[in-house]
């Protein structure tokens, strides 16, 4: 938002203004180029939320139907190397395979690629987890402690 001094709200209504202006009369004002590409942030980022919501809603779904899984919770994460510490429940976990990382607080929900796995500070491309088990998990995205980590099933 411009000066973070506009509501989301403000922003919306700001950008259906200047599109009805456009295509129903006569354009008082024509925006420079950088309110424009502020605008176009702006968008941006309302569908990025807008796809973390719907994912998260979709994970949620499937958690009740039986087609996703909680498998673990980041405890640990260290922003440096985009990698962290999780503690995990039984599952298979391997380099390449993805995973739902879920902030429940703020619906925050993306999918992330396990780029490297280690155990022990010993790398594995696979490992078969137990209940309670701390695995270190480098992703292909950042990620904070708390997350959850969902796997979904077909």
């Amino acid at each position: 938002m411009r000066g973070n001094q506009n509501t989301v709200e403000g922003e919306l209504n700001e950008l259906i203004s200047y599109r009805n202006d456009a295509a129903h009369g006569f354009p008082d004002n024509v925006l420079g180029s950088n309110a424009l590409l502020e605008l176009c942030d702006f968008v941006e980022t309302l569908c990025q939320a807008l796809a973390e919501l719907v994912t998260y809603k979709v994970i949620e779904r499937k958690k009740s139907i039986g087609q996703a899984k909680e498998v673990g919770r980041i405890t640990e994460w260290y922003k440096k190397h985009e990698a962290g510490v999780a503690k995990v429940e039984e599952t298979i976990l391997s380099i390449g395979s993805s995973l739902f990382l879920v902030n429940e607080g703020s619906s925050c929900c993306y999918l992330a690629t396990i780029e490297s796995i280690k155990i022990d500070d010993i790398s594995v491309n696979e490992v078969q987890t137990s209940k309670g088990m701390e695995v270190g998990l480098k992703f292909d995205v950042d990620a904070k402690k708390g997350f959850r980590l969902y796997q979904l099933y077909v």
